[in-house]
C-alpha cells in the first residue's frame, strides 16, 4: 500500500500540465521552427521548469482560455487576463505578473459622420466598456480571437481596435509600413487598467501558492526582468 501511495504521488508530480496562452504578437506565437514562444509562453515555461513539471502549451484565444479554465481543461493560463471582482467569482488568480491599461489603435483619420466601428475581443472588459459607455458614438464589433480584431482592421471592416496597450504595441511593431497609430489617451478607469495574473480553476489553492512562490523568486533573482527586457522596452510589471 505504501509503495502504491508513493507511486501515485510520483505520477502526480510528473503528469503534464496543460497551460493556456493568449495567441498574440508578443505574448504567444510560433517561431520559425514552429515552436511556441513569446513573453507569456516563456514565463509559463519558467514556472513549469521550477515546478519540475512538463507543460503542454496551448496557444488559444482569450475567450477560449477563460472557458477552458472554468471547465478545468487547462491547469492554468497566462492569457493577459486582468483581475476583476467579477472574474474572481469564476477564477482563482495568482499574484500579478503584469500591469495593463487599454488604448485605441487605428488610422489617424477617423469617420466624422457615423458611429466608429471598434473591434474588441468577445467577453473582454473592453467590450463591456464600449457597450456601456460609448454606445452613442461607437459600435462594438466582437471577435472570438484577438488576431481577428486586427485582421478586421487591416481589412477595413472596422475603424479601430480597443485592447491592452502592450498587445496594441505588438500589432504596430508587426506593421511598420502601415499608418496605424495609438489613438487618444490611455484608459485606466472602468476596469480597463489593472493587474494581470495567472488564472487557475477555482479550488486549485496548492498550485496557486506554488505559482506565487515562483513568481516571487523570478522577481527576486532577476529572471523576470531579463524576460521583460527581451520583449518590451519598458517595465510591464
Amino acid at each position: 500500500m505504501l509503495l502504491l501511495t508513493q507511486s501515485l504521488a510520483a505520477l502526480a508530480q510528473t503528469s503534464t500540465l496543460n497551460v493556456g496562452i493568449l495567441e498574440s504578437a508578443n505574448m504567444g506565437f510560433l517561431d520559425q521552427f514552429q515552436q511556441p514562444t513569446g513573453f507569456e509562453v516563456e514565463l509559463a515555461q519558467g514556472i513549469c521548469l521550477r515546478l519540475k513539471r512538463n507543460c503542454e502549451i496551448k496557444l488559444q484565444s482569450f475567450s477560449q482560455n477563460l472557458q477552458d479554465i472554468q471547465d478545468e481543461k487547462v491547469d492554468f493560463a497566462l492569457s493577459s487576463i486582468m483581475v476583476t471582482e467579477e472574474r474572481r467569482k469564476h477564477l482563482l488568480f495568482s499574484d500579478h505578473y503584469m500591469s495593463s491599461f487599454s488604448i485605441f489603435v487605428g488610422l489617424p483619420e477617423q469617420p466624422k459622420y457615423r458611429q466608429v466601428k471598434v473591434a474588441v475581443v468577445k467577453g473582454s472588459v473592453q467590450e463591456k466598456y464600449l457597450r456601456q459607455h460609448k454606445a452613442d458614438t461607437m459600435v462594438a464589433i466582437s471577435y472570438a480571437h484577438l488576431n481577428e480584431t486586427y485582421q478586421a482592421l487591416l481589412g477595413q471592416e472596422v475603424d479601430q481596435v480597443l485592447g491592452p496597450a502592450i498587445l496594441q504595441l505588438g500589432f504596430l511593431s508587426q506593421h511598420p509600413d502601415k499608418e496605424y497609430e495609438l489613438l487618444g489617451e490611455p484608459i485606466r478607469q472602468f476596469n480597463l487598467g489593472g493587474k494581470v495574473a495567472v488564472a487557475l480553476p477555482l479550488k486549485q489553492f496548492e498550485l496557486q501558492q506554488q505559482i506565487n512562490d515562483i513568481l516571487s523568486e523570478m522577481l527576486t533573482d532577476g529572471s523576470y526582468n531579463q524576460l521583460n527586457k527581451k520583449y518590451f522596452p519598458f517595465s510591464v510589471y
